[in-house]
């Protein structure tokens, strides 16, 4: 509830002053009070929402010792565009996390903002593509920390690609 309350000043000249009711709910919060408006201001809702990824996983084998490239649309919210609305907060940062099908570390690589729509781009180190095969999956974050991996279980269940030598 936004509004003013009366408060009566018994110790100097008992004058009322009208005090911003958020004020006074605030003073007394032990925890966060969440959305808080003034008079005249509007609520924003928090963002809750994790970006949304899209993603066309490579195929087919990738030759050792070659970078290669990933490529994510990667929008908050819902309304595909890179522009934060007041109801969004924007995307934070796109990565591709990897690893040979073989070890348990992941390494990562940012991917880049290409263009307005959202389009990220980056690519997995050559150094890193070694015989046999490739686990890897992309992970976003907006301003506001919400997260997400694509495909939806990351680490625990990555897209896979094998790896060939040029002979």
């Amino acid at each position: 509830m936004v509004g003013t309350v009366q408060v009566i000043d018994t110790e100097t000249t008992m004058e009322r002053h009208a005090l911003p009711l958020t004020l006074i709910l605030l003073a007394g919060c032990t925890e966060s009070p969440g959305i808080v408006v003034g008079p005249g201001e509007t609520a924003v809702e928090e963002d809750e929402t994790c970006p949304i990824i899209i993603h066309e996983p490579v195929t087919g084998a990738q030759p050792i010792g070659q970078a290669v490239s990933i490529q994510a649309t990667v929008t908050d919210n819902i309304d595909g565009d890179t522009e934060v609305d007041e109801d969004e907060s924007g995307v934070f940062q796109a990565t591709v996390f990897f690893k040979q099908e073989t070890t348990t570390t992941w390494d990562s690589s940012n991917l880049t903002l290409i263009d307005t729509s959202g389009l990220y781009g980056g690519s997995i180190p050559g150094a890193a593509i070694s015989s046999g095969g490739m686990h890897y999956y992309i992970y976003a974050i907006d301003m506001r920390r919400n997260d997400c991996t694509l495909p939806v279980g990351g680490e625990t269940d990555p897209w896979h690609f094998r790896v060939y030598t040029d002979r």
